[in-house]
């Protein structure tokens, strides 16, 4: 009993030694633990993080300016209003090109905000070296670009409300060919924003999109650079367009695949009216008349008759005599040939040399020996 008392004893030093270590080993790290605090940007959440202008459209508000945004351009407002596009117009359609183009000329005011994304400016810059470029935008408005590199910081731009600081960087810088421009931030041929007039209306159009966005709007005097693009123009409507919609498949098939479409197309409905002179006009369909089962059954007698197959057709009658005898009259099924046929000629009322031709009878030629063996095989079977 006592020896068992100390094996408990000590099990139980055991365990605290053990826990005591591990607290030591725990305190020891933690002392050596070296606490920093760091700031980690999580980044907008709700509707800032999917609307990257929200800012402006909020900040437009509260200056009592009418504002709306949304991810696509669809509809366009009146011409009494400014449109902020935040897209490269890599892909917008031609009719989407052309209906901007008309609705400056009839007096609105467009701003194109050329988006800054790495991946944008990375395909943007190998396009311009291989001259295959193409932004539709730009190009209906007659200005070029050309592959910008490194940060450029501060630039000064005068809408007419005095000169304003902000910071545009951008993958491209505008060149203003043509020197339309009536504002600049930067030179003709490297600017980091242009604004001009055409027609009855106004573009502005800026190398990057950032100094818009939610995160810079606060930064350097970006928001009363918003403000002037509103004043600019006597605009009483902003929309803030912040997506960029890529094409579909069948937008692009079309635009660079038609003439294969149109043959197809040709190829197809070509066949179809082939197929359609083959058929001919369509028959009417004929009634179906309603046959007893009887007609099927005399129909496949009939067949294994013209076949010689009269076997077959009387071994079912005589098999199903004889399933009758062992059924109501076993002692007549055990008799002898003889026997059976007076004893069966006794009880149908034919003559025994009939009732002995009967059951003799497999086979036959003769329709009518046919007939009279199955008509009197059928009379025994009933007179049991």
């Amino acid at each position: 009993m006592s020896s068992r008392e100390l094996t408990r004893t000590q099990k139980r030093w055991i365990v605290g030694g053990v826990v005591v270590a591990l607290l030591a080993v725990f305190g020891s790290l933690l002392a050596a633990l070296d606490w920093k605090e760091i700031e980690v940007d999580v980044g907008f959440r709700g509707e800032a993080r999917r609307n990257p202008l929200l800012a402006a459209q909020r900040t437009l508000g509260r200056l009592g300016y009418e504002a709306e945004s949304r991810p696509l351009l669809g509809a366009l407002p009146g011409t009494d209003s400014l449109v902020v596009l935040r897209q490269s117009s890599r892909f917008l359609s031609p009719f989407d090109v052309e209906r901007l183009v008309e609705w400056v000329d009839a007096g609105g005011h467009l701003v194109l905000l050329l988006p800054e994304d790495e991946a944008f400016a990375e395909q943007l810059g190998d396009d311009i070296e291989q001259n295959r470029a193409e932004l539709p935008l730009l190009e209906a408005f007659d200005i070029a670009i050309t592959k910008r590199d490194g940060r450029l910081g501060l630039q000064t731009l005068d809408l007419g409300r005095g000169p304003r600081e902000l910071e545009v960087e951008g993958a491209v810088n505008l060149m203003d060919v043509y020197g339309h421009a009536d504002a600049l931030a930067g030179d003709a041929l490297d600017a980091r924003a242009i604004d001009f007039g055409y027609g009855e209306g106004r573009v502005t159009v800026f190398a990057g999109d950032s100094w818009l966005s939610n995160r810079n709007l606060g930064r350097h005097e970006h928001a009363r650079v918003l403000e002037d693009l509103v004043l600019a123009n006597g605009s009483r409507r902003t929309l803030l367009v912040f997506a960029e919609d890529p094409p579909g498949l069948l937008t692009l098939m079309w635009e660079h695949g038609w003439t294969a479409i149109c043959g197809f197309a040709a190829f197809v409905a070509l066949v179809l009216w082939r197929r359609a002179l083959a058929l001919g006009p369509r028959e009417p369909e004929l009634e179906r008349d309603r046959r007893d089962f009887s007609e099927h059954v005399g129909a496949a007698g009939e067949f294994l008759w013209r076949v010689g197959a009269s076997r077959h057709l009387l071994a079912a009658p005589h098999e199903e005599l004889r399933r009758r005898l062992a059924l109501v009259r076993p002692d007549l099924a055990a008799l002898e040939r003889k026997e059976l046929c007076e004893q069966l000629a006794l009880a149908s009322g034919l003559d025994a040399t009939r009732v002995e031709g009967a059951l003799a009878t497999e086979e036959t030629r003769d329709p009518a020996e046919f007939e009279t063996v199955v008509r009197d095989l059928e009379t025994i079977r009933r007179s049991l």
